[in-house]
């Protein structure tokens, strides 16, 4: 099924005003929307300022700039280098048609020119930079798709089994301390025990809720929520499975803050930061402070740590779903997939916001989620 003509938009370049009344008056008749140029100069200042023109009818013969030279100049915009060009020319001689071939056109119309072949050229060539543009598309939907198997086969091939092999481990060491009723050694095997659990329960749930991120059944339900109380709850769990490191929480958001989010995607996201927080804060050291504050764009929630931070090439690898991407050790081992912080961004962009990091290495970090004030859900 073809495309519609008014979805196309044509820029006209021609320096002979009667030529381009014909050419607008046949497009427009036709349904497309319609452009115009009278020189080489000024339609690579239109195509610069005005990214959605689909086609370019450019005669030749131009002053100023000529239309082998805008041809040229073209192909050096990336943007405007994707737009296929016909060339209009009274000049029916083969030096000519393969020097604008040769320049990155795709057709060439003789003047004066028959309406109806101008707009079967038009039409073709609008139909197959659809397809191309779609092409283009598909194919990067194809190597995102790509990128997310690989990602999910690596976790489920590595990081999900390193916590079961040290379950499997431990519990060979806890049987034979049992057998010597070795209570110092049972303990502290147990304290192991609970650290792997955890993390084998936090990467299930954060692996979960990513997977069902990408088949697009997770459905977001904003709501007006008391963003203090919803902190309070976070922190609680938080601060159970970072009793080991001694470090300090502080939720600093005002009691009458209101945000409007979905409850649960919001719990994971802070969830998430917060122990990413904890993942990287010195034992005994660490300090942890949630933040937030309306401007006119919403609202803006903070999570800072005084840990030990990280450098500009390891913030712009952040929230990728790229195989390539492993998360640092936390400062007492704690590996990590970086799945967390993927599904951070995610689900806020399901809600209409964003996500962004500052930090410097040994100075901390603060991640800030954006959320707007209305509702602006993507499914």
């Amino acid at each position: 099924m073809q495309d519609k003509p008014e979805s196309f938009k044509i820029l006209a370049v021609d320096d002979n005003p009667t030529n381009i009344k014909v050419i607008g008056n046949v497009l427009h008749d036709a349904g497309y929307r319609v452009g115009f140029a009278l020189n080489g100069r000024e339609a690579l200042e239109v195509l610069m300022e005005v990214t959605d023109y689909d086609l370019v009818l450019m005669d030749i013969n131009m002053p100023e700039i000529d239309g082998f030279e805008a041809l040229e100049l073209m192909q050096q915009c990336d943007e405007c280098k994707k737009i296929p060009v016909i060339m209009l020319t009274a000049f029916n001689n083969v030096e000519n048609i393969v020097r604008g071939f040769d320049l990155g056109a795709v057709d060439y119309i003789t003047k004066p020119f028959h309406s109806k072949e101008l707009l079967s050229r038009v039409n073709t060539h609008l139909q197959l930079k659809r397809k191309s543009d779609q092409l283009e598309t598909y194919t990067k939907e194809l190597e995102l798709i790509n990128a997310t198997k690989d990602k999910f086969f690596s976790i489920i091939s590595h990081d999900l089994r390193n916590p079961i092999g040290s379950l499997q481990i431990i519990s060979k060491m806890l049987r034979a301390s049992i057998d010597k009723n070795d209570q110092i050694q049972i303990t502290e095997l147990l304290d192991v025990l609970d650290s792997t659990v955890g993390l084998g329960s936090k990467l299930l749930e954060n692996l979960l809720q990513w997977a069902r991120s990408q088949t697009g059944r997770i459905i977001v339900k904003p709501m007006e929520l008391q963003l203090a109380a919803l902190v309070d709850d976070v922190l609680e769990l938080v601060e159970a499975q970072a009793v080991g490191k001694n470090i300090s929480f502080t939720n600093a958001v005002p009691e009458a803050q209101v945000v409007y989010a979905d409850r649960d995607l919001l719990k994971t996201i802070l969830r998430n930061l917060l122990n990413n927080a904890v993942k990287y804060c010195k034992p005994n050291e660490g300090k942890i402070s949630v933040l937030a504050h309306t401007s006119p764009k919403g609202v803006s929630i903070q999570i800072s740590d005084n840990g030990i931070g990280m450098d500009v090439q390891t913030q712009a690898k952040l929230f990728r779903i790229d195989g390539n991407i492993t998360s640092m050790p936390g400062t007492h081992g704690e590996e990590g997939t970086g799945l967390g912080l993927i599904l951070c961004k995610e689900f806020t962009e399901k809600m209409g916001g964003s996500v962004s990091v500052l930090s410097k290495p040994d100075k901390g970090s603060t991640f800030t989620i954006s959320l707007p004030q209305t509702e602006q859900v993507s499914q």
